[in-house]
């Protein structure tokens, strides 16, 4: 049912109230103020207001129209009103031209829209700094790389409601790797951070990092020491990325990357199992075109790898293993499945939970 109400205007020596007989909408006139009292879901008919100090001449609303659109109105006729009553939520929205730039060369637009604020603070590579409450654009660029920039806009309103938006610029180097773009990780990013929590063998915290892998008291930069186990366990729908640095110790090298039979101390195997070692994490493509630097197997896959220098004729090419430089920094990936047609989504553990790794690095 349509709301209707009908406003009169009565005249006081310093007040002047124009009051709908209902309670849809109030309007006052207090010393020059016009304050209007909103329900935002009001509905209401205007059908004449006029009077001293107040000549906008007549003005008819629809029954169609809300309280807000009604004030608004006569806002764009007598400067003086202001619109009080439930105060909607900030509006701010952030994006950005293109999202990717070369490093060096490339510039892009951030663009940016506000409504509903009082205050708005920037963030990330802008900077902690106020930032206007209307609508923009800036030019961004060039940058150096490879990087990703984030920027972040928060507004609040006048009773400390905030929103905010962000946007990220992956900046590239055409001579260099951007893992994020170039090598993405499989299953949305989903690394395990958990893989000696069910090793008992192997109690202790992993950081992502290679030498943990090898549990409390025994940790080893890569490669470690020849045939030293890992008890490991896997989350399934989810992938390992150990983090290793090929340096002085670990050059004019080869071996062989090995999974055993998993027991009790790790858990059930999984039926199937992918290895490849890469620079960047969670990356299970054949990395730098070398086929032997991805291996995928069934329950235990075998990896072989070398830092000898292939162009020596009697060292190990990249036709048989997977060869390693000097310097770099390397990531050992693990995922329990070698379904490379849906990037590794479907899972060879046939646990609900975790798979255990039994591994070893034998040089």
């Amino acid at each position: 049912m349509k709301k209707i109400a009908s406003i009169a205007l009565v005249l006081f020596t310093i007040t002047f109230a124009i009051t709908a007989i209902s309670e849809d909408l109030v309007i006052t006139f207090n010393n020059g103020e016009i304050n209007i009292p909103l329900d935002p879901n009001s509905t209401v008919e205007v059908k004449t207001t006029s009077g001293a100090n107040f000549d906008v001449g007549d003005v008819t609303a629809q029954t169609t129209e809300s309280g807000e659109e009604l004030c608004q109105r006569l806002k764009s006729q007598v400067s003086a009103i202001t619109c009080t009553g439930p105060v909607p939520d900030p509006v701010v929205t952030l994006s950005v031209d293109d999202n990717v730039l070369i490093s060096g060369t490339g510039t892009t637009t951030l663009r940016w829209t506000i409504s509903n604020s009082e205050t708005c603070t920037r963030s990330g590579e802008w900077g902690n700094a106020n930032h206007g409450t209307v609508s923009g654009n800036q030019s961004i660029g060039p940058f150096t790389g490879p990087d990703t920039l984030t920027y972040g806009l928060t507004c609040e309103n006048s009773v400390g409601v905030q929103r905010s938006a962000s946007v990220n610029v992956t900046i590239t180097d055409p001579n260099g790797l951007n893992c994020a773009v170039d090598f993405p990780p499989i299953l949305g990013g989903a690394e395990d951070v958990t893989v000696i929590a069910n090793g008992t063998l192997n109690a202790g915290v992993y950081n992502g990092l290679y030498s943990d892998i090898y549990g409390v008291g025994a940790a080893q930069t890569f490669p470690g020491l020849s045939g030293q186990k890992w008890h490991l366990s896997l989350e399934k729908n989810k992938y390992i990325a150990a983090e290793f640095n090929l340096d002085s110790a670990a050059i004019n090298k080869q071996g062989i990357i090995a999974f055993g039979l998993p027991n009790s101390l790790e858990g059930s195997g999984s039926t199937a199992m992918t290895i490849a070692i890469s620079e960047c994490p969670g990356d299970f493509s054949e990395h730098s075109g070398q086929v032997k630097c991805r291996i995928l197997g069934g329950a235990l896959p075998t990896l072989r790898w070398s830092s000898k220098d292939p162009n020596i004729n009697s060292n190990p090419q990249p036709i048989s293993h997977c060869i390693l430089e000097q310097g770099k920094t390397y990531y050992l990936n693990f995922v329990s499945s070698n379904s490379v047609g849906d990037n590794f989504a479907t899972s060879a553990c046939p646990h609900a939970t975790y798979c255990g790794i039994l591994g070893q690095n034998t040089f």
